[in-house]
């Protein structure tokens, strides 16, 4: 591949079409496809060869995943989507979905959830020899390493992380969370491996933080958490939260969250309502610092919804790809 495609990792075929399956949720393919086409028309990037994103199967789960859950997606992968997309309410009523719409299986979504850690592998492969990557996909920070949840059914950082472990490319790593919802799925794997350290800056209460339980595995901190209400100042947080967390690993993971955007559409997460301006802010603080300690940094998508959050995809690709020297074309 050559060093444009390396840069950014994008596979059409990980796209999720959730009418297809019956599926109404407000995540639109656009916010993957409008940034890939602007990058593409602008920087000459391309899509990156599909066989890739099939290089590792099932088996990568163990890395990071409990054998029960391992066992549960090969023997009733159905009930894993139902799971991971909260489709079925506690009386048994559907939540946002109509089988009888329905033209493709629930099962397909295990294979793309696969794609998505593979896109992930090879973000984080790509940013070992490069310094960066964007992985045009992944960031399924809710999931636990014994169960789905949050629209997330597989910990694509966690294992990506596991797998340059096992293979001696890195010894430690950080993963950076900047989702407006807490990264209560890495958090819960990562708690007792200190070789991998969490950070996360999220909305205060709201999803996934609203339980009665208080022992729900989401409560599990991350390494270092701030949580931030409407009013505060997000980026002079995020730039002391940045410094006292003192990332120095060898590795950093970042979770580009777009829902703190104003303009985002899902419900869950108007707790934090960046401008454009503000979000591009946030980005340029979170890559400029791992670039100025020699972190290398594979980012990944993470949530974003409705018609408008394509928009902070696209500029902090056009940033950082000019940042990285892509020529345009």
């Amino acid at each position: 591949m050559s060093g444009k495609r390396n840069l950014v990792i994008y596979n059409p075929c990980s796209l999720q079409h959730y009418k297809e399956y019956g599926i109404g949720i407000p995540m639109l393919n656009e916010r993957v496809e409008k940034p890939f086409a602007y990058i593409s028309q602008k920087y000459g990037v391309q899509a990156t060869d599909e066989a890739l994103f099939s290089k590792f199967g099932g088996e990568i789960l163990k890395l990071a995943h409990s054998k029960e859950y391992c066992e549960k997606v090969e023997n009733n992968p159905d009930q894993v989507v139902l799971d991971t997309y909260e489709l079925i309410k506690d009386d048994g009523s559907y939540n946002r979905y109509d089988p009888s719409c329905a033209t493709l299986p629930l099962s397909d979504f295990v294979k793309k959830a696969l794609s998505h850690i593979n896109g992930t592998i090879l973000a984080c492969e790509s940013a070992m020899d490069s310094g960066f990557s964007y992985h045009l996909g992944g960031g399924m920070h809710h999931a636990m390493s014994f169960r789905p949840g949050g629209f997330c059914m597989f910990n694509d950082m966690v294992t990506a992380i596991k797998y340059l472990q096992q293979n001696g490319k890195i010894k430690n790593a950080v993963i950076i969370d900047m989702d407006a919802h807490k990264g209560d799925g890495t958090a819960q794997m990562t708690y007792s491996d200190d070789s991998i350290r969490s950070f996360s800056i999220h909305m205060k209460g709201g999803w996934p933080l609203d339980k009665e339980d208080k022992n729900d595995p989401s409560y599990i901190p991350s390494s270092f958490d701030i949580e931030v209400e409407r009013d505060d100042d997000y980026l002079s947080l995020l730039k002391k939260g940045l410094e006292d967390f003192n990332p120095r690993e060898d590795f950093a993971i970042v979770v580009h969250g777009a829902d703190v955007y104003e303009k985002d559409e899902l419900e869950s997460a108007s707790l934090i309502q960046l401008t454009k301006e503000e979000v591009l802010e946030r980005d340029k603080i979170t890559y400029n610092l791992l670039k100025d300690r020699g972190i290398p940094q594979a980012w990944v998508m993470a949530g974003g919804y409705g018609k408008y959050v394509h928009e902070i995809f696209t500029q902090f690709l056009d940033y950082s790809l000019d940042d990285q020297g892509v020529a345009r074309v």
